[in-house]
């Protein structure tokens, strides 16, 4: 049983055995000229991969970084010792976890100062600074508080409008691979409403 002792399947529309309902997005992109958008996107993803390798090559050692990389040495050999195995005897298994719950968070604050870095940077692109001007002179961008650009969408579910940030977003999430968040082969930049099905 689920939760509460109940199945699952017993909470599925028409009951055990009906179909299972995947939620939609919740809000979508509204602007005027979505290939515009397209365009942000795709220009600030070619440029991305060299930024990220250069802001990366820029940093100093830490710690927290040697620390990552060893813990990413310690999965792969775990990875080789299960070889084709179907299934982790339980000592692999407790070892796998106590790694990613050791990486999981330094993965995280790695990210986060790279993306403070990046974005930044990001935004100083003429190219991309033209197309970000197109928008807001539409009405269908803005900046945020931050001199982010925040474009229009809208919330599926009671039709208001707001404005929200493109995100810098891992194509292999940062929990199933804590190694990868500073990877520039693995981060994209996504609209929001786009995001939320990465």
């Amino acid at each position: 049983g689920g939760r509460l002792g109940i199945d699952d399947d017993d909470l599925r529309p028409g009951g055990p055995g009906g179909p299972v309902q995947i939620e939609p997005r919740t809000r979508r992109v509204r602007v005027a000229n979505p290939e515009l958008v397209a365009h942000y996107e795709t220009v600030a993803n070619q440029r991305l991969p060299a930024l990220i390798r250069q802001t990366v090559a820029r940093e100093l050692a830490t710690a927290n970084r040697a620390r990552l990389a060893q813990l990413g040495r310690d999965f792969d050999a775990l990875r080789a010792e299960v070889g084709d195995a179907a299934t982790l005897t339980p000592q692999q298994r407790a070892r796998a976890v106590a790694i990613l719950n050791e990486a999981r968070p330094i993965g995280e604050s790695e990210y986060g100062n790279l993306q403070k870095k990046v974005m930044p940077k990001l935004r100083k692109d003429a190219d991309l600074k033209a197309i970000e001007n197109q928008l807001v002179s539409a009405g269908d961008g803005r900046l945020g508080p931050n001199g982010a650009l925040q474009i229009k969408v809208v919330r599926i579910a009671d039709g208001t409008e707001t404005f929200e940030p493109f995100n810098l977003e891992h194509l292999v999430r940062k929990a199933d691979n804590p190694w990868r968040t500073e990877d520039a082969q693995n981060l994209t930049l996504t609209d929001a409403p786009q995001n939320q099905q990465v």
